[in-house]
């Protein structure tokens, strides 16, 4: 019984003796937000991470139809930062993550545009909405693209009052499409309106 407390109270206090993780704010005003994203490892530890140099803001509207013909390796995120490793856990055959840019759909909370390759085949990019305290506010796959057949790939128009997804299918005939139209609600959330 003695060795258990021994070992309970020893393994508090090697706990208590971890460093604490904060997380850096993100300023509200949409203006500073580039400046802010360029330092995109917010979760910080005793150790500092490398940050991003640049993460752009692209005015409305966007259209994302990232793919293997247009998808070059570069800005790739730190792979120990902490968007990276939700992505991993979201997404566990994801290989490095590569930032593209933000969009401005509320003050209230960012969001950012990662792309990222499943496996060799397959090429994917997400819309990722952040709040304040970088917990995530909600995911949308918003490009896709696979080189094993080539039959079916996603792409997206982003206007400041909708998203929209198409999906193609190549493998039928005639070539099938459907368009989803999402909205982002007040709280970082996508909400389908409409499928076409």
């Amino acid at each position: 019984m003695k060795k258990y407390i021994l070992f309970q109270v020893g393994f508090v206090m090697i706990a208590c003796q971890q460093p604490t993780r904060t997380r850096t704010e993100i300023p509200q005003d949409p203006d500073m937000l580039d400046s802010s994203l360029s330092e995109l490892s917010l979760e910080k530890d005793t150790i500092e991470q490398p940050r991003v140099s640049r993460f752009p803001i692209r005015n409305f509207p966007v259209q994302d139809s990232t793919n293997f013909d247009n998808y070059q390796e570069e800005e790739l995120l730190d792979p120990n930062s902490w968007i990276t490793s939700y992505i991993k856990q979201r997404y566990p055959e994801a290989g490095p993550v590569k930032l593209r840019y933000q969009l401005i759909y509320s003050k209230d909370f960012r969001s950012i545009v990662v792309t990222l390759p499943k496996g060799e085949m397959e090429l994917l990019t997400i819309l990722v909405n952040l709040d304040p305290n970088n917990d995530v506010l909600g995911v949308l796959e918003v490009a896709y693209d696979e080189i094993a057949e080539s039959a079916f790939r996603k792409e997206t128009s982003f206007y400041a009052d909708r998203i929209e997804v198409t999906e193609v299918n190549g493998m039928t005939d005639p070539v099938e499409t459907e368009t989803k139209i999402y909205k982002v609600n007040q709280y970082g959330a996508f909400i389908l309106q409409s499928d076409k």
